[in-house]
């Protein structure tokens, strides 16, 4: 008996943390290579971000915030107050940039973005895509 409640125990205070987590977070969404505001507390003292290469987060006056869709995919984004405290938490999700104008080819490993309004023309990319390598002899 005593075994089970501490096993009960265990699991129960091991998965309260993200119970917790879960229930004060709220969700952002960007598109790919665009950019949105967000507006935090007004005593955030430091930003914290899951991982950087999906989302980019830049300060700007009276507690307004751009984010920036780096890559496909979700992160964090906590902002402290002085004491270290949390005072928002946020799940960022990066989504596709669908824009009916552009077209994407592949040809090989390499990517060009072209731009069709009205004409096809190449589009500059955010993000730098990969060059097609070729073998000699």
């Amino acid at each position: 008996m005593i075994k089970r409640f501490s096993v009960l125990t265990f699991v129960l205070l091991s998965i309260a943390p993200l119970a917790a987590q879960d229930r004060g977070s709220s969700q952002f969404e960007v598109r790919l290579d665009h950019a949105s505001l967000i507006r935090l507390p007004p005593n955030t003292a430091t930003i914290v971000l899951g991982n950087p290469k999906v989302a980019d987060i830049t300060p700007q006056p009276n507690g307004t915030y751009v984010v920036t869709g780096r890559a496909y995919g979700s992160t964090n984004l906590i902002a402290q107050n002085e004491q270290g405290e949390a005072v928002a938490t946020f799940v960022l999700r990066v989504l596709p940039n669908f824009d009916p104008g552009q077209l994407t080819v592949q040809r090989g490993m390499a990517t060009e973005l072209l731009n069709c309004l009205p004409r096809c023309m190449p589009a500059e990319a955010a993000a730098p895509q990969p060059a097609a390598t070729t073998a000699t002899r």
